[in-house]
């Protein structure tokens, strides 16, 4: 992966979590964050969101739950530390960038 596409991947997990943030408590599906990934400029398709939702949920940052057709995120304690600067994860963006 280029720097440039690794830069962009890190951002979008971050956009991710600070979005599940703003949610919280309720989880976001993988349709609705898409969405709102794209109102702030990042643009990822369906199956580029699902592999970032599985990234972070490996990494212990959100739980995910099949519903359907959908795949629905909730933000667990690390997740939300990571998304305001609390702590760090390589692969995910800071806040301060």
């Amino acid at each position: 992966m280029t720097q440039f596409l690794q830069r962009l991947v890190t951002e979008a997990r971050l956009k991710i979590l600070q979005l599940l943030i703003e949610a919280s408590p309720q989880p976001l599906n993988h349709r609705t964050l898409q969405t709102a990934l794209a109102s702030l400029s990042v643009r990822l398709s369906t199956d580029q969101v699902r592999v970032e939702l599985a990234w972070l949920a490996e990494a212990g940052a959100v739980t995910l739950v099949t519903a359907g057709p959908l795949v629905v995120a909730e933000l667990t304690e690390r997740g939300r530390d990571i998304g305001k600067g609390h702590a760090t994860m390589p692969g995910v963006d800071s806040p301060e960038g």
